[in-house]
């Protein structure tokens, strides 16, 4: 889907051996970004490089999606929702998992 938006974007910028755009070819032929690396700081230094690749990149990098959160949330329903509270329905463990959500300092006045 991206390759349509850039062969729109750069077609008038094509190679005619291969009917694709020259920005992305070079990009393409590139060496990946670490896995560490920033993207959207790499995409700053290839702006000059790559003008029409780098405004598609910032339109549809996806955002970063950290598992993280959603484990430790399925983990804290796990230990409240086991088969001795089998009778808790699905509001009460939503607003438990919400109450143990809240830091331990906004309890009781941050004491």
């Amino acid at each position: 889907m991206v390759y349509f938006f850039v062969f729109q974007s750069a077609s008038r910028v094509k190679d005619e051996a291969g009917g694709v755009p020259i920005q992305l070819r070079q990009f393409l032929s590139r060496s990946t970004l670490a896995r560490q690396g920033n993207p959207f700081k790499q995409w700053e230094v290839l702006k000059s490089e790559y003008p029409h690749l780098y405004v598609l990149a910032l339109k549809h990098e996806p955002a970063i999606a950290l598992s993280v959160p959603a484990e430790r949330l399925f983990s804290k329903a796990g230990l409240v929702a086991f088969d001795l509270r089998s009778r808790l329905i699905s509001a009460h463990l939503i607003q438990i998992l919400f109450l143990s959500s809240i830091p331990k300092t906004l309890w009781y006045g941050g004491v």
